[in-house]
């Protein structure tokens, strides 16, 4: 609800309404200005927020809160009290940030921490429509904070010369806050688990500010970088097998400098650090329904007994538990589907038409904490003219549609959890035209142009277009049918297809090359030999064996097209 928030002893968590009113009282009680732009005229009882809220004192004036909302209107928030350390992690959603004249955008998996005092205050904006999963721990001046620090870490905050931070939270300390931040019957363990893991990222936080000044002897920004190449390698593909004097070659670096420097900047050595890394990326696989030896070896561990001990060390269930918990998933929906068309045929053959439809798509994907996403539903207008002589073997079709579709799954890296994205928006065009040229020769082509957006999103992704969405689709094909001599029965075509405009990841930065590939097909009826209903076909895709890239998640994750295919049938109808 607001940049810092605790009551002073712990508080249960909450699933209601919170309306104007609630806001009003907590910012008299704590010090926040509260605005709500859209609500001009509001009401005590005007909805602002559905969802959880949980707050938990610790001692020493630490206040941690578990926000898991849904927020129905726009509203911003200033404070004006101070605080010694407010820190916030974003694990779903945006908030966008001002401290005095710097902005921040956090969007999941990234932190924010700052003082906070009459000189410097915190305004946030949270937008309607949008979830939001965070967690913030707050320090109150008055409350003995310092005596919870390590005193190392309380002076080098408050010696620090950043007014505020913001950083990309390490997979392996992000995997535990979520794994913490569920609510579960052990709370003291919890409240443990949350404080630990809020204070790591404070020291890690305060390392990354390192480099650039240079304090204590901590690595150059040069060899910071290296230990930074070194520490996404271990991230990004941490089910690799690597040694020590791998990595100090890419680090540029001798083993034992690295081994040293490492740990300087990132509190722990390079293996417990991929360690951290494959558990949790093995914890991830558990929850998409992967059995224990599956996420083991997919993780980088070789043997299934060593994973699952270290697991319980780290998560302190077994693999198996986790996974049984994420496979029980319930989601009771309910959904009436319409359809609905009108076309009229004129005599002169032209057939104009209008259609609406909408649809509903259950899914078995699951999200990070492994609960079963919901349905995706979509709607659907398309208007179009089709046409067809009189006493002709043509037909021809013309089409625009508008197409929006809620709660799609998507990720994007293959190997992170699904996610939902609030809206996508389809525009588009489709043309169409079969013609037979004679008794034995049928053409027929085809273009499609099509304008996929982000429409409800996360701000960097918001009307951008979607991956995966060819912008300009053509096609044609030409078959022959024999209809007489030796070679009756026989059909002989080939086609080509040209595909132009896909997006290279989310944010637009680049668009893969376009490509054309030709494809054949040869068929034949084996009623001419007096074997009625057999028939047999040859399809050959990518004829030319073309290389093409032909998607991207990202611009880390891309795919290579199908390379060439040959695929033979044989078919009896009777």
């Amino acid at each position: 609800m607001s940049p810092i928030s605790c009551h002073s002893s712990a508080a249960p968590a909450m699933k209601k309404i919170f309306s104007v009113s609630d806001f009003i009282a907590f910012g008299e009680r704590y010090g926040i200005d509260y605005r709500f732009p859209a609500l001009p005229q509001y009401t005590q009882s005007s909805p602002v927020l559905h969802g959880d809220i949980e707050e938990i004192a610790l001692p020493g004036g630490i206040c941690i809160t578990r926000s898991d909302v849904h927020v129905l209107q726009p509203y911003e928030t200033t404070s004006r009290h101070s605080s010694p350390l407010y820190m916030l992690v974003v694990l779903e959603g945006n908030v966008a940030l001002a401290v005095n004249e710097q902005t921040f955008l956090l969007s999941a998996g990234m932190a924010f921490c700052s003082q906070l005092s009459e000189q410097q205050t915190i305004r946030a904006h949270h937008g309607a429509d949008s979830k939001l999963r965070t967690l913030s721990l707050g320090m109150y001046p008055d409350g003995g904070w310092r005596e919870r620090l390590p005193v190392s870490l309380a002076d080098e905050w408050e010696n620090s010369a950043a007014s505020a931070m913001v950083w990309q939270v390490p997979e392996f300390l992000l995997s535990g806050l979520r794994y913490a931040q569920q609510p579960g019957p052990h709370a003291a363990s919890r409240q443990l688990m949350l404080e630990g893991i809020m204070l790591q990222l404070l020291g890690y936080a305060l390392n990354l500010c390192q480099p650039a000044t240079q304090k204590r002897g901590l690595p150059v920004t040069g060899e910071y970088q290296r230990l930074e190449l070194i520490r996404r390698l271990l991230e990004q593909t941490p089910e690799k097998a690597y040694t020590l004097n791998e990595l100090a070659r890419r680090a540029a670096m001798s083993p034992s400098s690295l081994r040293c420097k490492f740990r300087h900047a990132y509190g722990c050595t390079v293996f417990d650090y991929l360690r951290d890394c494959r558990l949790a990326r093995a914890r991830r696989y558990l929850m998409e329904g992967y059995s224990v030896q599956q996420a083991a070896w997919m993780s980088g561990y070789q043997h299934a007994t060593n994973f699952a001990t270290a697991f319980r060390r780290r998560y302190g269930c077994s693999p198996g538990e986790l996974r049984d918990a994420s496979l029980t998933a319930y989601l009771d929906k309910n959904n009436v589907s319409t359809r609905a068309a009108l076309l009229y045929l004129f005599d002169n053959g032209v057939a104009p038409y209008l259609s609406y439809s909408t649809a509903f798509t259950p899914t078995s994907f699951a999200d990070e904490n492994g609960n079963v996403l919901e349905p995706m539903k979509g709607k659907q207008w398309e208007a179009g003219v089709k046409y067809e002589p009189p006493g002709g073997n043509s037909q021809f079709s013309a089409a625009v549609y508008r197409i929006n579709q809620t709660n799609i799954a998507t990720k994007e890296e293959p190997t992170d959890p699904y996610r939902l994205i609030g809206e996508i928006e389809s525009k588009g065009v489709e043309l169409e035209a079969i013609s037979h040229l004679s008794d034995s020769v049928r053409l027929q082509a085809a273009y499609t142009y099509t304008d996929i957006r982000y429409k409800k999103s996360s701000p960097q992704e918001q009307g951008k277009r979607a991956v995966y969405a060819p912008r300009n689709q053509a096609s044609a094909w030409l078959s022959y049918d024999v209809k007489s001599g030796l070679l009756e029965g026989l059909t002989l075509g080939s086609g080509i297809r040209y595909v132009n405009g896909v997006t290279s990841d989310r944010l637009n930065t680049h668009t893969l090359p376009s490509y054309t590939l030709v494809d054949m097909v040869v068929g034949y009826d084996l009623s001419s030999i007096e074997l009625n209903g057999l028939s047999a076909q040859l399809n050959v895709n990518n004829l030319t064996d073309k290389r093409y890239v032909a998607a991207c998640n990202s611009l880390s994750y891309c795919y290579f097209g199908a390379e060439r295919s040959i695929v033979g049938s044989v078919s009896w109808a009777f």
